[in-house]
């Protein structure tokens, strides 16, 4: 069981969903960053497991997660690593829309 939420540090990939058979946001943590002066906040996201499709959204949140926001969209079975940019003090989390898989993924994020 995935613990609550977590900021990423910088290099250490972070379990942010784990064994996502089913669509929705119960199988992932929200997560967020802390800032770095003069540093790129590029989020990068990469799945592991068995699956032919793995799509929905990227959300945000500025009120704790009381209200989610799409922020971007991501296909894992295109592209197998997803990076965005982030901004400290948000939250963010993954809401899978499609998955077919064969091995339960877990998604992984890392702050580079």
């Amino acid at each position: 069981m995935l613990d609550p939420s977590r900021a990423l540090e910088r290099g250490i990939p972070t379990k942010i969903a784990e064994l996502v058979t089913a669509t929705g946001t119960n199988q992932v943590r929200p997560f967020s960053i802390l800032g770095v002066p003069s540093a790129p906040n590029k989020v990068h996201c990469q799945p592991t497991g068995a699956f032919t499709a793995l799509d929905g959204n990227i959300e945000s949140s500025i009120n704790g997660g009381q209200t989610w926001l799409t922020y971007a969209a991501f296909n894992f079975a295109t592209t197998k690593v997803v990076v965005f940019e982030a901004a400290p003090g948000v939250l963010y989390r993954f809401n899978v829309t499609t998955i077919t898989q064969t091995t339960p993924p877990d998604i992984y994020a890392t702050l580079a």
